[in-house]
Parts: structure tokens; C-alpha cells; sequence
């Protein structure tokens, strides 16, 4: 916009007369009267003898000149005034003009830019408008979706219940038709009787969960009943003495007998109830003094615990150990498999939220282009479409990482204040932020951090983990829980492997700081304390 110098008012000045002046003035007007008096009485006096009147011709004319003399003298400076005041009038008036123009002008100018800028708000409010929509309809088939897989999740819920109160139904009636069986299939009453005599009631199942080790301890079950009712369980015998008949010295070795085993049994069931993975060599251990001492109680009457017997016990408690095994195992892999479920849904709504906020600063960036390119900026246009580039580079890499869950950072990291410098932690996790991951592990449950040595990304990075694993298989800590990635190996042999499987592109660590680590051993040993067992030494079975 051409800018117009804003005009200056000329204010009007009014010439002042002095009083002298007013004077002259009145006395040059007094004199132009008086001569034209003088001569009008000069004419009308020349025609009357004497003719005085000629006197009054000759003396009107002169003071007449004289007069108009002085006058004009005293207009002079009047008519100057009034040419200078039309001048300053005719300036003043085309400064009016040019002000007038120039408001004109200011006028239409800010009339278009207010003209812009109520298309610009409107623009701007459009987009918000448009961007709230769009947020909206999200939010409703974000809700929708919620709500469709609430319901799904509802009839499923409902569908498996049915289907588990037809299996209960179907496993009830089969259990039935099991107990009929069972029950026309009884061993003869005198054997139930000896089963009951002897205390060998059904031995309580510390592992009913498990069917196959179910079955096999029931059959052991069946065994010991069976040694036991054959009289092969344990023997007794008492010395001959002529006042005991035959009967009642085979009453005598019944009753030791019985009284043995129930003793036997009796212990034995309440150690198999409390059997724990924790106690299951000192189980075994009790078992076998409480068959030594019952023999030892009994050796007046020759009483001894059959091998076989013994045997089977010792194999009840074997197969119950195992199952406690199996059951732990399978309550930590559950345990692990739900943090890693929970650990998917936690990169899922990473990425989601990286997703959404990058598209919301991509659409920033095209706002300020639309408002910048309109004002003519190129410059920052183009840096702002750089910036673009930039956002829509970070979304294909959003989209690639949703769609291959293979893709992620692989982590090499130890704690040698914690495990010593021969183990290493050998892993990988899909999160945007991996070293969140690594302090997440450096949690109170170990006493200090951990280290990074290597933490890359790989479009294969289970693969990469995979082949590490499968390097150092036979140096795992943990051989039951593959999922315990922990290998006896120092960071340089890893460093090694990793050059064969990602080349030199990696860039590995292979000291650690272990800050905390050093700066406790320095602590101690300027406090004269010992520092042996206080971490950096692996255990040697490792």
C-alpha cells in the first residue's frame, strides 16, 4: 500500500492592525472627503463672481489625489493580506483534497485487508470445524467399535459359558455312567474291608490338575492298595511260644502288621498334602525315616516295610513333585505370556498416538502454508513443506512398524553389580521409545542398573534375537524358561556374533559404566570395608 504524507493544517492567521495604522487610514479617508467636497463646491461656486469656486476646483482635486494617495498607501498592506489569506485558502482547501484522497485510500486498504482477514478467520474457522468433525466421527466409530466388540465380547463370554455348562453337563453324565461302572466292578467286600482296615482310603491328589501325571499317580494308587491288600505291603512275626495258639499268634501278626502300615500310611499322606517344590528332598527324606522307625518300633515283632511298598511311595511323591513343577512352570509362562499380551497393547496405543499426533501436526503444517503462500512467503513455505516430508516420512514408518511385527530395536545390556561381568541380558522390544524398556528392567528387583552395550533397529529385529539366542544356546542361564533371556557370555563375544548377523553397522559398548556399581565398591573401600561378595562375580555354576 502506497502510503500518502499525511497533510499538515495551515491554521489561519489574521493580520492585526495597530493603532496607528488605524489612524492614517481614517486621516487619508477624511482627505479623499474633503477634496471631493471642496471640488463639487468649486464647481458649483465657479459660475458666481468672484469665482471663489475656481480656489475650491484647484484645492478639492489636490487634497482629493492626496487622500486617495494615503488610502491606497493604507489598502496596500490590506490587499497583500488578503492575496496571502486566498493563498493560504487554496492551499489549505487542496490539502483538504489530498487528505480526502488519502482517506479514501486508508480506507479501501483497510476495508481489503479486514476483507482478508474475515475470509482468513473464516478459512481457519472452516479447518477447526472440519478438524473437530472428523475428531468426532473418530470418537463415534472408536465408541461404535468399543461398543461392537463390548457385545462380541459379551456373546462370547455367554457363548463359552454355554459351551462349558454343556461340557460340566456331558462331563457329569460321564462321570455318572463311570461310577456305575466302577461300582459293578468292586473288588470282593473282603478286600474293600482289608483296604479300609489297613487306612488305605483314596490318597489325596496334590496334582489334579494335570491329567497325565492324574493318571499315573492313580495307578499308583491302585498299587500301593494292592500291595498292601496281598499282605505284601509289610511282615511281621511274632516268636513262638507254647501258651499262644496258631490263631490268636496270627491275630497278633494281622494287628502289627495293620497297625504298621496305617502308621506308614498315615504319615505318609499328611507329607504327600504338604509336599511343596521347597520341601519335596526333605518329603522324601521324612519318608524314609518314618519307614525306618516304624521297623525300628516294631522289630520285637520282625515288622519290615517292603522295598516295593517304600518304592511306590517314593514314586507318588516323585510324580506329585513334578506336577508342582509343571503347574509352576506354566503359572510363570502364563504369568510372562499376559505381560507380553499387555506389553503388545502398550506398543499398539503407542503407536496409535504417535499416528494420530504426527497427522495432527501434518495438518498444522498445511494450515501455516495456506496463510504463508497467501501472503507470499516462498522462503517459508518451502521450509514448512520440508517439515512435511518430514511428518509423512515418520507415518510410513508408523505404518511399516504396525503392519511387520518382526520390526524393532534389539537390546544387548548386563548389570555386572547384579550378575558379574559373564552374563548379559540378550533381547528386543517393538516400542518407540526402547530405552523405556531397559529402565522398566532396572526396576528395585535388581540392585542396580542396567547397561546398554547395543540398541539398533532391525526390520527383523526377532530374527536378529532369534539367531543371538540360537548362538548361545548352550551358554543359557535358565533351561526351563526360554523366556529368560539371560546367557553366561561376556559383551564382547556378543559384540563378535553380532558382526557375523548385522555386520559392521552396529555400534556396540563393550565396557560398562555400572556407575552406581563403582562408585559403591569406591565408597567401601575408602571405608576400609571388604568388598568381596558384593556383586561382580558370577556364581561358578553358571
Amino acid at each position: 500500500m502506497s502510503e500518502l504524507p499525511a497533510p499538515q493544517p495551515m491554521p489561519f492567521q489574521s493580520v492585526p492592525a495597530s493603532h496607528k495604522a488605524e489612524k492614517k487610514k481614517h486621516r487619508g479617508q477624511k482627505r479623499v472627503n474633503i477634496g471631493t467636497t471642496l471640488f463639487i463646491l468649486g464647481i458649483v461656486l465657479g459660475f458666481i463672481p468672484p469665482h471663489i469656486g475656481l480656489v475650491f476646483l484647484f484645492i478639492g482635486p489636490l487634497l482629493l489625489i492626496s487622500g486617495a494617495y494615503a488610502t491606497r498607501k493604507q489598502l496596500l498592506p490590506l490587499i497583500e493580506t488578503v492575496s496571502t489569506q486566498d493563498a493560504r485558502i487554496t492551499e489549505l482547501e487542496r490539502t483538504k483534497v489530498e487528505t480526502e484522497q488519502y482517506c479514501a485510500t486508508l480506507r479501501n486498504e483497510t476495508e481489503e485487508q479486514c476483507k482478508e482477514m474475515r475470509e482468513e478467520a473464516e478459512r481457519d474457522c472452516q479447518a477447526k470445524q472440519d478438524e473437530t468433525a472428523k475428531h468426532c466421527d473418530t470418537v463415534k466409530a472408536q465408541t461404535e467399535q468399543w461398543r461392537i466388540h463390548q457385545e462380541s465380547n459379551s456373546r462370547a463370554e455367554l457363548e463359552g459359558l454355554a459351551r462349558d455348562t454343556e461340557r460340566a453337563t456331558a462331563k457329569i453324565e460321564t462321570l455318572k455312567l463311570e461310577q456305575k461302572e466302577l461300582a459293578a466292578v468292586l473288588r470282593p467286600i473282603r478286600q474293600e474291608v482289608a483296604t479300609i482296615d489297613y487306612g488305605l482310603d483314596d490318597i489325596q491328589n496334590p496334582a489334579a490338575e494335570a491329567i497325565s501325571l492324574q493318571l499315573e499317580l492313580k495307578e499308583t494308587e491302585e498299587k500301593i492298595k494292592a500291595t498292601a491288600t496281598k499282605g505284601k505291603a509289610v511282615s511281621a512275626a511274632l516268636p513262638t511260644a507254647a501258651a499262644i495258639s496258631a490263631t490268636t499268634f496270627a491275630s497278633l501278626t494281622r494287628i502289627a502288621k495293620r497297625l504298621a502300615l496305617r502308621s506308614y500310611d498315615v504319615e505318609a499322606k499328611a507329607m504327600l498334602t504338604k509336599l511343596t517344590l521347597a520341601n519335596y528332598g526333605s518329603s522324601v527324606s521324612r519318608l524314609l525315616r518314618n519307614g525306618e522307625a516304624i521297623e525300628r518300633i516294631g522289630r520285637n515283632a520282625e515288622v519290615k516295610l517292603s522295598n516295593e511298598y517304600q518304592e511306590l511311595w517314593a514314586k507318588a511323591f516323585s510324580i506329585a513333585y513334578k506336577h508342582l513343577q509343571a503347574k509352576d512352570i506354566a503359572k510363570e509362562i502364563e504369568r510372562e505370556k499376559r505381560a507380553e499380551l499387555k506389553e503388545a497393547a502398550r506398543i499398539e496405543r503407542e503407536l496409535e498416538q504417535e499416528q494420530k499426533r504426527l497427522e495432527k501436526e501434518k495438518q498444522h503444517y498445511l494450515n501455516v502454508i495456506a496463510v504463508v503462500e497467501r501472503a507470499g512467503k516462498e522462503d517459508e513455505a518451502a521450509e514448512l513443506h520440508e517439515k512435511i516430508v518430514e511428518v509423512e516420512k515418520s507415518l510410513n514408518d508408523i505404518d511399516f512398524r504396525k503392519a511387520n511385527i518382526r520390526a524393532g530395536y534389539v537390546y544387548v545390556i548386563s548389570n555386572i553389580g547384579s550378575f558379574g561381568e559373564r552374563m548379559v541380558k540378550i533381547g528386543m522390544t517393538r516400542r518407540l521409545r526402547p530405552i523405556e524398556r531397559v529402565q522398566e528392567l532396572s526396576d528395585a528387583s535388581v540392585p542396580y542398573n542396567f547397561d546398554i552395550h547395543a540398541l539398533f533397529f532391525s526390520e527383523d529385529a526377532v530374527g536378529v534375537e532369534t539367531e543371538l539366542h540360537h548362538k548361545f544356546a548352550d551358554r543359557r542361564v535358565n533351561l526351563v524358561n526360554k523366556r529368560r533371556e539371560f546367557f553366561a557370555v561376556t559383551p564382547a563375544e556378543v559384540r563378535d556374533a553380532l558382526k557375523d548377523i548385522a555386520g559392521n553397522l552396529v555400534e556396540f559398548t563393550e565396557e560398562p559404566e555400572a556407575t552406581q556399581f563403582r562408585q559403591t565398591l569406591a565408597m567401601r573401600r575408602a571405608g576400609g570395608k571388604d568388598t568381596d561378595g558384593l556383586g561382580g562375580v558370577a556364581p561358578e555354576s553358571v
